[in-house]
Order: C-alpha cells, then sequence, then structure tokens
C-alpha cells in the first residue's frame, strides 16, 4: 500500500534532505593518478603563502606516501622488526614499503 502526500509534506521532507545533506569531498585525481588542473586564483594563492618544510619523509618506493610510524601486530612480523615499531609508507596496501627503526 502507499501514502499520498500533500505538497507541503513533500517540501518538509526535500527541505530536511537538504539540511541533512553533507557534501562528500574526494580528490579522485589522487586516487586515478591524474595531473590536476590549477587555476590561475590557485596559482596566485600558492604564491601569497608561506611554503612550510615539511620533515616528513617521501616514501622511496612509490614517491608519493609518507613515511609514518606503525606498530607490530602480529607475531610472524615481529620477528622481523627489532622492536614493536616500524616505518611504513601511508598510502598502505598499495604500497606496502616498511624498514626497520634503528635505536
Amino acid at each position: 500500500a502507499s501514502k499520498a502526500y500533500s505538497i507541503d509534506k513533500a517540501k518538509e521532507i526535500a527541505q530536511m534532505l537538504v539540511d541533512a545533506h553533507t557534501p562528500v569531498d574526494f580528490d579522485y585525481t589522487m586516487k586515478f593518478k591524474m595531473k590536476k588542473e590549477v587555476t590561475q586564483e590557485e596559482v596566485k594563492n600558492s604564491e601569497q603563502k608561506p611554503q612550510v618544510q615539511n620533515d616528513a619523509k617521501i616514501c622511496p618506493r612509490c614517491n608519493e606516501g609518507e613515511l609514518v610510524l606503525r606498530k607490530v601486530k602480529s607475531k610472524k612480523a615481529q620477528e622481523k622488526y627489532n622492536n614493536d615499531e616500524f616505518v611504513g609508507c601511508s598510502r598502505y596496501p598499495k604500497c606496502r614499503y616498511t624498514e626497520n627503526i634503528s635505536k
């Protein structure tokens, strides 16, 4: 059985949906490895902002991700590393680069 709604009720439901909507912000250029088109306005804005040096190391395998600190979760992996932490690529599982931490 279906219900019939008045125009006012349909407008009320539509307004509730509009109010509850949150747009999705996803970078498809990164996902599909496309070159991002840069507008003139973005170029001007980037020239005005001071460039901040990021001290995070870039992954030597994929040259896209950053090396981040990770914790060993399995006994098999514990045998591979000196302690319970290691450095791995932030793009895991697409890039599986890891290295041992020497303390």
